[in-house]
């Protein structure tokens, strides 16, 4: 049955079987759909209702064979009602999307429209992996209450580094047994622990250790303990780890027992370092 424009359907309450629209379709009243609706096009509403479906699935699908990596398979657009709004006053968008390329099965993007930007990803659910957020986006805390500078979750990171035994005055070549580094970053505080284990060097003048994973805070002070093996040094000493800002060294100091000023400490051929500790970037 065909339903056209400048055309009618007559009686009360019909029910028909096939229907085809050539122009448009106005309802004043409900639409109670019982089985499937396949819709080829767009669907536009103004306003639209969903409710109670329980054990019922709202379905967009892409009959598109061979879909390659970043295809969309589907999308849902929201529309505003500001006509100075870019994209035509779209507000926010839903977008499912193939990413083989990925290693991935697929994705789930969240965009939304900002000021004179349009189509900005704000967030992206990955098959696999989970929640992906853009770079500089992150988790905001602003709604407890706090008195910090900033309350964005914007960084988690895990990795590994090589530390490296070098000389003041001469870097040297060491022969390791183990060089071990391990981090976790959290917003802009780092935690992490080193191993170094080495059994011939040929630097000179005092020991520094290489290889922290990110660039210390310009004004901030990192601290880290550390457990020494088969290192010479001052008599009535013990050695620290000392992390000044704007750097990616660890430095080494003896420290009397009884207190006073720190030393360098001097270049040792054979020896072993535990390190752990935190610093701000």
């Amino acid at each position: 049955m065909s339903i056209k424009q400048f055309g009618g359907v007559f009686g009360r309450n019909p029910t028909f079987n096939d229907v085809t629209i050539e122009g448009t379709l106005t309802f004043d009243g409900d639409i109670d759909i019982n089985s499937d609706l396949t819709v080829d096009g767009e669907v536009t509403a103004d306003g639209v209702n969903i409710s109670q479906l329980t054990g019922a699935t709202l379905k967009i699908e892409s009959t598109g064979a061979g879909l390659g990596a970043g295809s969309s398979i589907g999308k849902i657009d929201f529309f505003g009602n500001d006509a100075s709004a870019p994209g035509a006053g779209v507000k926010a968008s839903i977008e499912t999307l193939t990413e083989a390329s990925l290693g991935d099965d697929g994705a789930l993007v969240f965009r939304t429209s900002s000021g004179t930007a349009n189509n900005i990803e704000t967030a992206r659910l990955r098959a696999g992996v989970g929640l992906v957020l853009p770079s500089g986006n992150g988790i905001d805390f602003s709604a407890t209450s706090g008195t910090g500078t900033s309350e964005l979750l914007d960084d988690y990171e895990e990795g590994t580094s090589t530390p490296v035994l070098i000389g003041t005055t001469a870097a040297g070549t060491g022969t390791y047994t183990s060089q071990d580094g391990k981090y976790t970053k959290v917003g802009n505080l780092v935690t992490f622990q080193m191993t170094i284990i080495w059994s011939a060097h040929t630097g000179t003048g005092t020991m520094q250790i290489q290889g922290l994973p990110f660039t210390t805070s310009a004004t901030g002070i990192g601290t880290a303990s550390v457990y020494v093996s088969d290192v010479a040094s001052s008599a009535g000493t013990f050695i620290q780890c000392f992390l000044s800002g704007s750097t990616t060294d660890i430095r080494l100091r003896e420290v009397a027992t009884g207190g006073g000023s720190a030393a360098s400490v001097a270049m040792d051929t054979a020896g072993q370092m535990f390190i752990s500790g935190h610093y701000y970037v």
